[in-house]
């Protein structure tokens, strides 16, 4: 590409000696060209890359074959571009490749290039990387990477005899978790390339957007309002501030040749000069044209002014809206809803939907597409929604004849002629009546309204869905239990504690939720409640002595120093005999402790631990957290006295 080099004439009257400014190349010089000239640096390999071998077989001629890329996985975790041009011979590598601001292509227009930096980006990701060129039946391999002091280096590995077709391969190893990025960029900035690339390693999909509006510059899109302007193939995101509002509203690619804009040196952004502003701003120009010549055109497509007034509100609520000035239809003004111009003389509008029981006053109506109906008749609600419910359609509109400054009765011709609604319009009396429905007589039910407890996961957050909706008899069955209920919530119980006591009968009973306004006339009834009932359960199921156990271990205060040290003393020793003890009344307590509130026991372990730590006497001088803290010192002291005793 070429890139326009104006400049301002300097006169310089001096005989003091002239020196040019320099570049030092170190390692900072390099890290600032490639660690940190490119904000999107997977994006900016994907595009130089993939644009330098597109330079290449514009070169060699080879426009029609696209070239090959392979995307990372975990097979062949690299990112490699292959062309089929003009290949690199050993001198063009050391002299050019490697220079940077050294490119073959300053005075090319036809080349995306011209910077000397696009083959170096490599580096902004990884300090390595490798050639392959096929250069006249040799194929030569290099080694790229960062050496020591930071300085980028080439280095030669080997040539070998290959076949006679030239080109070159840029081999990038890359991480695991960028495997992905890799496939978005080749998405992001290589779709617009043609002939697309054939792409391997991994599936990429590149999403349909649909057209509008297509020109050989210019393709006019109705999803979004993402535009781009498009330079050999690489696309650059327009700033839509600094042109029309309008046409920037809705999803625009405008294609340049190249040259005709200037780009920022690290490619990734437009530079806004007067060239590009110009260009750009002509562009829109034309869109903007093409744009209200379609619309004129979809318009003149109608077959009435009715249907004309259908497509002209289609396109105000679309993205179009701004290009429907000074737009009509055969010189009849068009609406874009039913409370603009000569229908604001309507006062009332009804909205009717299938299968709701009343219609709905709205301002206006936005879908001419729908039957439009008028009163001309007291009782027209119901004939209305026979009609829907008959014609399976979903909305109605009704207008209402008591219209202002009497339009419907002096003014109705005028009306109809000038809005083409005459040939929808239907008036209400000459619907046909619903017909009459057979006289049902009302049988009393013994089933009541309730919600069902599921039984699946319970859902905290969501407390409503853990119910469904259900009808019982009022008389219970053996398995039927109810809770109390506030909003879906229980009421003194929490969803998880009746989950956990639920699941003991295996989805074998029912559990219904009632208000607890309902408890009293539930269980004069014969209900029982399920928590009530769960605790008789229980104790009858449990031996006493095991609940006792479990019970015992609830109120023991030093749990966590027993937890902590009961691995570290044998069942020999006086204290790990203690423990194991104190094992039956834990292992009750984990069988137990989801079914069993508890409350007090009559077994006091803690008396009976304090007794077994007279033989300790160090201990009692320290609390419950001191002993958590300390438990290394304390397992060290009881083993001492252990073995003093024994």
């Amino acid at each position: 590409m070429i890139v326009d080099q104006v400049r301002d004439q300097v006169i310089v009257n001096t005989n003091n000696p002239i020196k040019q400014f320099t570049i030092k190349v170190d390692r900072k010089a390099f890290e600032t060209l490639y660690k940190n000239l490119y904000q999107d640096k997977i994006g900016s390999i994907v595009r130089e890359i993939a644009s330098n071998a597109r330079d290449s077989h514009v070169a060699a001629d080879k426009t029609n074959l696209p070239i090959h890329i392979h995307l990372p996985n975990d097979l062949e975790p690299f990112f490699e571009v292959t062309d089929f041009g003009l290949g690199m011979e050993e001198n063009f590598i050391y002299d050019i490749y490697t220079k940077i601001f050294e490119s073959t292509k300053t005075t090319d227009q036809n080349a995306i290039g011209c910077w000397g930096l696009g083959s170096k980006t490599p580096f902004a990701y990884t300090d390595q990387f490798t050639i392959e060129s096929k250069y006249n039946g040799i194929k030569s391999t290099y080694a790229c990477f960062i050496n020591d002091d930071g300085t980028p280096c080439v280095s030669k590995i080997n040539d070998q005899p290959c076949d006679p077709r030239n080109g070159v391969n840029i081999k990038v190893p890359v991480k695991k978790y960028d495997f992905y990025t890799f496939n978005q960029k080749v998405v992001k900035y290589l779709k617009y390339f043609d002939p697309f690339p054939t792409v391997v390693g991994q599936e990429i999909n590149i999403p349909e957007r649909k057209q509008y509006l297509s020109e050989k510059d210019f393709i006019l899109y109705n999803d979004n309002n993402i535009n781009n302007l498009i330079m050999g193939g690489v696309p650059y995101t327009i700033d839509k501030y600094g042109f029309s509002k309008e046409i920037m509203s809705i999803g625009i690619d405008i294609f340049a040749e190249i040259g005709d804009v200037d780009v920022s040196p690290n490619r990734e952004l437009l530079s806004y000069t007067e060239k590009t502003n110009i260009f750009i701003s002509k562009k829109i120009d034309k869109i903007r044209l093409a744009i209200t010549e379609q619309v004129k055109k979809e318009i003149e497509k109608a077959t009435s002014l009715w249907q004309a007034n259908i497509n002209y509100q289609k396109i105000y609520h679309g993205m179009l809206r701004d290009f429907l000035q000074n737009i009509d239809y055969n010189g009849n003004t068009l609406y874009h809803s039913l409370n603009d111009g000569i229908f604001s003389k309507f006062p009332e509008i009804f909205l009717v939907t299938r299968g709701s029981k009343n219609s709905k006053k709205v301002k206006a109506i936005y879908d001419f597409d729908i039957p439009i109906f008028i009163i001309t008749e007291n009782r027209w609600l119901s004939k209305v929604k026979y009609y829907l419910e008959t014609k399976l359609v979903n909305k109605a509109y009704v207008l209402n004849t008591k219209v202002k400054e009497n339009i419907y009765n002096v003014s109705k011709p005028n009306f109809y002629k000038s809005t083409g609604i005459k040939e929808v319009l239907q008036k209400t009396h000459q619907l046909p009546k619903p017909p009459k429905k057979p006289p049902t007589s009302r049988i009393k039910s013994n089933k009541l309204n309730v919600l069902l407890w599921k039984g699946t996961d319970c859902n905290i957050r969501y407390a409503s869905y853990n119910w469904s909706n259900t009808q019982v008899d009022f008389k219970p069955k053996s398995k039927d239990f109810f809770v109390l209920v506030n909003r879906y919530h229980l009421v003194g119980h929490s969803e998880n504690s009746l989950k956990n006591k639920a699941d003991v009968f295996k989805n074998k009973i029912n559990i219904i939720g009632i208000r607890p306004s309902e408890k009293e006339k539930f269980i004069k009834n014969g209900w029982q409640e399920f928590f009530s009932f769960f605790d008789n359960y229980i104790n009858k199921k449990i031996n006493n002595e095991k609940l006792q156990y479990a019970k015992s271990w609830y109120e023991f205060n030093y749990r966590n120093f027993i937890n902590g040290v009961s691995a570290k003393f044998d069942s020999d020793s006086p204290f790990g005999q203690f423990l194991e003890e104190l094992k039956k009344y834990k292992d009750m307590y984990s069988k137990y402790n989801k079914y069993v509130q508890f409350t007090t026991c009559v077994v006091d372990l803690n008396n009976k631990f304090h007794e077994i730590i007279d033989n300790y006497p160090l201990l009692k001088i320290l609390n419950c957290n001191q002993l958590e803290f300390e438990r290394k010192n304390c397992i060290d002291y009881i083993k001492m006295i252990d073995e003093k005793n024994t």
